[in-house]
C-alpha cells in the first residue's frame, strides 16, 4: 500500500462508518497481492511491520497521543497498517503459505472470466 493507502482507510472507519476489521481485510489482501506479483518481498512487509511497531513504541515511549492530535487520523491508520501487516505476513511468510495463497488469488481471477 502506498502512503496514502492507510489515511484512506482509516478515514472509511472515521467518517463513512466502515468496518475496522473490513478495512484490515482489504488492506492486509492488497498486500499479499503485492508480495505475489513481487513488488513486495516478505522481507520488506516484515520491516514495515518493524516499522509500524517502532513508531507506536517511539510514540509510547515520548508520552505522545496520537489520538489528541487533530481527528486521530493518524494513530488509526498505523493500526490498520499494523494489523493488516501481520495478518498479510500470517498468509505468506512460507513457501507454503504463499502457494496456498496464489491458488486462492488465481481462482478469483479465473471466476472474474
Amino acid at each position: 500500500m502506498d502512503g496514502t493507502g492507510w489515511d484512506h482507510a482509516a478515514q472509511n472507519v472515521q467518517f463513512f462508518g466502515c468496518d475496522i476489521k473490513d478495512q484490515v481485510a482489504y488492506c492486509a489482501s492488497g498486500l499479499i497481492y503485492q508480495v505475489l506479483h513481487a513488488t513486495c518481498t516478505i522481507d520488506e512487509l516484515r520491516g514495515g511491520l518493524r516499522w509500524a511497531n517502532a513508531l507506536d513504541a517511539e510514540a509510547v515511549r515520548l508520552g505522545i497521543d496520537l489520538t489528541a492530535r487533530g481527528d486521530g487520523t493518524e494513530a488509526l491508520a498505523r493500526r490498520i497498517a499494523h494489523h493488516a501487516g501481520r495478518s498479510a505476513l500470517t498468509r505468506v511468510r512460507t513457501a507454503t503459505r504463499m502457494q496456498t495463497e496464489h491458488v486462492r488469488h488465481m481462482n478469483n481471477v479465473a471466476k472474474k472470466y
